[in-house]
């Protein structure tokens, strides 16, 4: 993601990190740009990402990150937020992922999950 947000600020646009204090005492977080906002946990950084966030731009690396999508498009199906959600892919890194969730999409299958018996 630091590739992203210093693309973002390099155009004058604003970031915001959510970042587990976790992360960062680990050093696994490189130079922020913009605002960086520190939580305590995973389930605490969805609940600040739908309240100040105006998008979602996922870089799936690890399952946290994965579930955290799958969150955030779940909550899109129903009518939670109708915030954009992009999925940035390097290398084809989980293109099969994201292949399933458009199909799944296409097919408003993500959306009948919760009506069936």
């Amino acid at each position: 993601m630091r590739y992203v947000s210093t693309a973002v600020a390099l155009k004058d646009r604003r970031v915001l990190g959510i970042i587990p204090s976790s992360f960062t005492v680990k050093n696994l977080v490189g130079k922020t740009y913009g605002k960086e906002v520190k939580i305590a946990t995973m389930p605490e950084r969805l609940l600040k990402m739908m309240e100040l966030l105006d998008a979602f731009i996922a870089l799936p690396v690890g399952f946290s990150t994965l579930e955290e999508l799958f969150w955030m498009i779940s909550w899109a199906k129903l009518n939670i937020h109708g915030k954009p959600i992009s999925v940035l892919t390097i290398m084809d890194f989980l293109m099969v992922y994201c292949l399933l969730l458009i199909m799944m999409w296409n097919r408003n299958s993500l959306h009948s999950w919760h009506d069936e018996s």
